[in-house]
């Protein structure tokens, strides 16, 4: 058995460094024991893909404002990526428009966690993350 097979590996592609610390701490106050590996945009997540080492995550959490590729874009490629049928997507963002919702949903995303300028508030939303989604890959 390997540490994978013990520990929820979830993929964290983010390009703010203080949403990254945000995430680490609420998993590690909710003290979710898990495998966390962060890429800062989407031409790397795409390409972390390409490369048959890199095993698949449990989980990914997806902003959608990234340098270089934007996190739709991302989206859409991960969803067309067979290995990755199975897999939670969450998608981060600061966006309540309606039309960015309904598009996120159409591609494929699992869930969509609102970023909060607030950083306890945005702490707090993602405390939902092991009820639902880290319990159904244990």
């Amino acid at each position: 058995m390997t540490f994978h097979e013990i520990i929820p590996y979830i993929l964290l592609i983010e390009d703010n460094e203080n949403d990254v610390e945000i995430v680490k701490s609420a998993l590690s106050e909710q003290l979710i024991l898990c495998n966390l590996i962060t890429l800062k945009d989407g031409e790397n997540a795409i390409n972390y893909f390409r490369d048959v080492k890199n095993a698949i995550p449990d989980l990914i959490l997806l902003n959608l404002s990234l340098p270089k590729l934007n996190g739709l874009e991302v989206l859409k490629s991960l969803r067309s990526n067979i290995k990755l049928n199975d897999v939670p997507i969450i998608i981060l963002t600061s966006s309540d428009r309606s039309k960015d919702l309904s598009e996120i949903y159409t591609l494929g995303a699992n869930e969509v966690i609102k970023k909060s300028s607030d950083s306890d508030e945005f702490k707090e939303s993602l405390k939902n993350i092991d009820v639902f989604w880290l319990i159904k890959i244990s």
